[in-house]
């Protein structure tokens, strides 16, 4: 009899053991699965979102190019900041990378703003630009000739690179407050440009009404271009930094090229 009872109650107990494994088993699976659930919804919901950012922002790679000394960082300096560096304290730029967002009819836009350096030094890197920017400003000094020559060479590697003439391409004049006299008549400067089928501006690094037209003529040529991009959010997937050398005068920054 007490053998019979401790049989029973024994086996009670391992039945009871068994469903109550049972039941925690429900309640992991039952967990993992909604764990799941919200997974798969957060995966959904972070992929809309995205989906509907690359429709609405498109991205923009400018590159400022110019001969040594033509007012390069100036002009964005004044465009992004509304500042103009003081008299006599020019350094010599290697790399800077800028920020700038503004919104059109179709969406956003992103656009990066590269001011490069006119040394024949960093010319590698200037290589580098031509070939993954959408859209060029490229300034002379309208009392150098020199520089004019520059400007017309940096023109022709963008047209070999890119196999198109068509590239939104803004030819800038610089420097027409402190240059009194021009190595040509600006009618012909002007003309050559035309001719190239480029926008030309001339400008005055100092006035921010001067600066602004070179942009928004730059703008003007990006709307009339068909230039794809995607939004941002993947932008350093796949990308290569080119890094400002540890000896430069200036703190390293950073140029992302984007596939």
């Amino acid at each position: 009899m007490i053998e019979s009872c401790r049989y029973e109650c024994g086996h009670f107990k391992q039945q009871r053991n068994m469903e109550h494994r049972r039941d925690l088993s429900e309640v992991y699976q039952n967990n993992r699965a909604n764990s799941l659930k919200r997974m798969i919804m957060n995966r959904k919901t972070n992929v809309t979102l995205g989906s509907i950012k690359q429709c609405t922002e498109i991205k923009i790679r400018v590159a400022i190019l110019g001969g040594s000394g033509v007012g390069k960082t100036s002009v964005v300096s004044q465009f992004l900041f509304g500042r103009f560096p003081a008299s006599g304290s020019y350094i010599e730029t290697i790399e800077d990378l800028y920020k700038h967002r503004y919104t059109e009819s179709f969406g956003e836009v992103a656009m990066d703003i590269l001011d490069t350096s006119g040394s024949p030094d960093y010319s590698c890197f200037r290589d580098n630009v031509i070939k993954y920017c959408d859209a060029f400003v490229i300034l002379y000094s309208i009392g150098d000739k020199n520089s004019y020559e520059e400007m017309r060479r940096l023109r022709e590697q963008i047209i070999k690179e890119k196999k198109s003439d068509k590239i939104p391409i803004v030819i800038v004049g610089n420097k027409l407050d402190i240059c009194a006299k021009s190595f040509m008549r600006r009618e012909a400067l002007g003309l050559v440009v035309a001719g190239w089928g480029h926008e030309h501006v001339f400008c005055t690094a100092s006035s921010p009404k001067s600066v602004a037209e070179i942009f928004d003529t730059l703008k003007a040529l990006i709307r009339s271009n068909d230039i794809p991009r995607k939004s941002t959010d993947n932008s350093l997937c796949g990308g290569t930094l080119f890094m400002r050398p540890r000896n430069s005068h200036k703190p390293g920054t950073m140029w992302v090229k984007i596939f």
